[in-house]
């Protein structure tokens, strides 16, 4: 699935305007992909430029955001011989927040609003404790320890609005 990212903005007489029309490139890595959609690094303002960070970390610093769409590949499609390293160039800053010995399960400081545009996955939390999202599903994920699984025979695609937190 292709996806078309329109930024507005304003001109020098403060009119709305269209300053970029154009889709976006999937990063991919071992299996895992995502379409970097929207991404600031702090607070943001406007009016402002509509431009984004060549190619930020992946999850945001308090106050900044990222907006992007992602396929959950049927369970065990990702390459085995995918390295943290390969998922560091495609997504910096992601390999830091994942868990060795529990593979898939990550903690990070930041909201997350997923929803799931087509399919199906499984949330996790601690305690084995598992959600199952359908189309449609919203969750919202406060900087809780988690893994996606996708149990069935076909990708799933989410867009997940991800926010910096302050973490005490």
């Amino acid at each position: 699935m292709a996806f078309r990212r329109v930024i507005t903005g304003h001109d020098s007489t403060g009119a709305a305007v269209f300053l970029s029309d154009e889709l976006v490139d999937t990063i991919s890595a071992g299996g895992f992909s995502y379409d970097p959609i929207w991404a600031t690094d702090n607070a943001p303002i406007v009016p402002n430029d509509g431009s984004i960070p060549a190619h930020p970390d992946f999850f945001p610093l308090p106050g900044g955001s990222r907006v992007v769409t992602w396929v959950a590949q049927p369970h065990g499609a990702v390459a085995p011989e995918a390295t943290l390293e390969e998922f560091e160039r495609a997504a910096p800053g992601m390999a830091s927040y994942m868990e060795s010995e529990d593979p898939g399960m990550h903690t990070t400081p930041t909201i997350d609003i997923d929803v799931v545009l087509s399919g199906e996955i499984w949330m996790e939390v601690d305690n084995g404790k598992e959600v199952h999202l359908k189309q449609g599903d919203v969750l919202v994920q406060n900087g809780t320890r988690h893994r996606w699984t996708n149990r069935t025979n076909t990708p799933t695609v989410m867009l997940s609005v991800v926010l910096g937190a302050h973490q005490v």
